[in-house]
Parts: structure tokens; C-alpha cells; sequence
């Protein structure tokens, strides 16, 4: 994925490395992530990001340019990883509808492992204004665009009707990310299970040929 940023110029001009070292830039993302669960991003300093990750301000300007320059960075980093594990899901072997199938399961799993932030990172990102646009839109983009391949092998092969891709794809995501997020704020009410089950049988009552 292209990388984006915040909309606007940086604050103060930051002096490229060249040679980033990951594990210091690791360092600062885990430290924010933690401190945004537990407090929120608003009104998070950098100073106490990098006290949390052990380094200086001034290392946290050679990664990036401000604090929402790295709110987008673990927003993005997010979505590269799920897509990442659901492209491999969709690449598997079996029919499309089972890879579609699948491709949910590794969703959920990886909302369950990032449950605490899912939620928070979804709603924070639909304020943020990238060079790419809305950050939440461009996250929604990205999942929509690498199902939509496997929608319309789906339809080649007569596994699903012959709806426009693009818009199947939409609104699937759209589904999903609604529902999960519905779930979130009400696991005492509904338990994984429940939240599968129904999401397999909308996706087959809207793809069923």
C-alpha cells in the first residue's frame, strides 16, 4: 500500500533517516497504542509517548512528523496487517463462497485480538483527513477492494448472481465492519458464534445465484 499522511503540512520540517531502524519506530507505535487505549489520542502528548517507549522527542521527530502523522501510521499499519491475513484467506484453496467464508473467520479473529482498539481506531479515524481523504474511508476502501476479485471469480464460475463487484463488495464490508462493531458494544448480549452465523447467512442470502 501507498503510503498516506495527514492532510496539511507538518508543523515542523522532519530530517529524514537513511537508515530507520523498525524496532525504535515499533518502540513509539506500541507505546502510543497503549497510551491512545488508555486514555484516548486527543489529548495524549507526544513527551509522554516516547517516556512510555524509552526514547527522546527528538527521535520521535526522525520517524514522524507529528502525533496524528502516527495515529495514520497505526491506523494504516492496522489495515495492511488484516488485509495481509485476509488476502491469504481469500487466496486459499476452495470455492469462492468458501474463501469468502474463511476470509470472515480471520476477520473476526483479528478483531478479537485487537478488540480493545478496534473500535476506538474505527470512529478516531473517521475525523482524521489524510492525503488519501477520510482515513476511515480509505481503511473501508482497501478491505472493499481486495474482496472484489474474489466476487467476481464468483460470479465467472456461477457460485453467486451476477451483481456489480464493486458495489457486492461495498456492502459486504459495509455489513461486517457495522456488525462487528455492533458486537463489540454488546458482547453480553451476543457471543461470536451468533455474530458468524448471521453474517454467513446474510452473505449467502445476498450472493445465493
Amino acid at each position: 500500500m501507498s503510503a498516506i499522511r495527514p492532510a496539511g503540512r507538518p508543523r515542523r520540517p522532519r530530517r529524514k533517516l537513511q537508515t530507520p531502524n523498525p524496532e525504535v519506530r515499533e518502540r513509539i507505535m506500541t507505546a502510543a497504542a497503549d497510551l491512545i487505549l488508555e486514555r484516548g489520542f486527543p489529548d495524549l502528548h507526544i513527551e509522554e509517548i516516547v517516556e512510555g517507549a524509552g526514547l527522546s522527542v527528538g527521535t520521535f521527530y526522525l520517524y514522524f512528523d507529528s502525533k496524528a502523522d502516527l495515529f495514520v501510521a497505526l491506523a494504516t499499519d492496522y489495515t495492511e496487517r488484516l488485509r495481509s491475513r485476509m488476502s491469504a484467506a481469500y487466496q486459499s484453496e476452495g470455492s469462492p463462497l468458501q474463501r469468502v467464508r474463511r476470509g470472515l473467520d480471520v476477520y473476526l479473529d483479528f478483531v478479537e485480538e485487537y478488540k480493545e482498539g478496534f473500535v476506538y481506531f474505527l470512529r478516531a479515524a473517521d475525523g482524521m483527513m489524510t492525503s488519501a481523504g477520510r482515513l476511515s474511508a480509505w481503511t473501508f476502501e482497501v478491505h472493499a477492494k481486495n474482496l472484489q476479485p474474489l466476487l467476481e471469480e464468483a460470479i465467472r464460475v456461477g457460485e453467486m448472481k451476477p451483481l456489480n463487484p464493486e458495489l457486492t463488495a461495498q456492502a459486504l464490508v459495509g455489513l461486517t465492519q457495522h456488525m462487528v462493531t455492533y458486537w463489540l458494544d454488546n458482547q453480553d448480549r451476543y457471543s461470536r458464534e451468533e455474530l458468524r452465523a448471521f453474517l454467513t447467512a446474510a452473505t449467502a442470502v445476498a450472493l445465493a445465484p
